[in-house]
């Protein structure tokens, strides 16, 4: 099974090349695109205009790598830090 990569590090047309090596039209590529940097997605599934046979295809060539806060503190001046943990679990 070859290594997922991530979505983020794909151009439009690299993304358009895998949609129609796979037989869907390259227009889903800028549509992911749109959910990635647009709405957010945070999972293939969101993708409620891609068809579900592509984000099966999708998720198993590709993931969506996301940061999560873990924590956030405030300083007496009002000055936030957040410690984010970022998805190859660097902090």
């Amino acid at each position: 099974m070859p290594k997922k990569i991530s979505i983020m590090n794909v151009s439009e047309e690299d993304l358009s090349k895998f949609c129609i090596e796979n037989n869907f039209p390259k227009f889903h590529a800028s549509q992911i695109l749109n959910w990635i940097y647009k709405k957010y997605a945070i999972s293939f599934d969101e993708m409620s205009n891609i068809p579900k046979d592509l984000r099966v295809l999708l998720d198993e060539n590709y993931f969506i790598h996301n940061s999560k806060i873990e924590s956030i503190t405030e300083d007496e001046y009002g000055t936030r830090k957040l410690l984010i943990s970022l998805y190859d679990k660097k902090k």
